[in-house]
């Protein structure tokens, strides 16, 4: 005969048993340690799940978005929603194209909730369709994903700021053009690049 070596759940379902849980009642499951359901979690030397490094960075981008909200409705200054116009050119198929307000900023992207604005929106003049894999907007970040080359995609949106402008970095695929046009200021970049606009 053979002896079976316990495993963790069967050891910790065994002790259960041993304490006197009654018949019919139902016992908890135990998962072993690296059983994690977070793709973005990893256990440590001793089991116990921890959250990787892209996971701390978005939880801290959502910390400093509310610490900017925060900030913005304290403001004796009344906050604006400016308008701006991102044209960005030449895009790849499946690249990404990224901008970003900087931490320091006083301001962030909008859609021009409750000023009775236009809102948020995606166009092109010299493509038949777009081809956005997805996109994404939250307070600092911007970023669209394409799924086919694009020659241009407009958006319009508004930065909501106290500040006469903003400063910020792209990320742009090989190739690719963004232009940020305000009402009195036009910058273009290219690569990995930043920037500064005013309104």
């Amino acid at each position: 005969m053979t002896e079976k070596k316990a495993r963790p759940a069967d050891a910790a379902t065994e002790a259960m048993a041993n304490e006197g849980v009654a018949a019919g009642e139902q016992q908890p499951v135990v998962l072993p340690a690296q059983t994690l359901t977070d793709p973005g979690m990893h256990a440590d030397a001793g089991g116990n799940p921890r959250m990787s490094e892209v996971m701390k960075r978005h939880l801290s981008s959502h910390l400093n978005e509310r610490d900017l909200m925060a900030a913005m409705a304290q403001s004796d200054v009344p906050v604006l929603c400016r308008p701006l116009t991102i044209s960005l050119q030449n895009v790849r198929a499946n690249s990404k194209a990224s901008l970003i307000i900087r931490d320091d900023q006083v301001a962030m992207w909008s859609e021009g909730d409750g000023a009775g604005l236009v809102g948020l929106s995606f166009s092109t003049t010299r493509d038949p369709a777009l081809y956005l894999r997805n996109y994404l907007i939250n307070a600092r970040e911007f970023y669209v994903q394409t799924y086919n080359t694009c020659q241009e995609i407009l958006v319009n949106l508004y930065v909501r700021t106290a500040q006469p402008g903003f400063r910020g970095r792209v990320d742009l695929p090989p190739g690719a053009v963004a232009t940020l046009q305000s009402n009195t200021e036009r910058v273009s970049l290219v690569g990995l690049s930043a920037f500064a606009i005013d309104f």
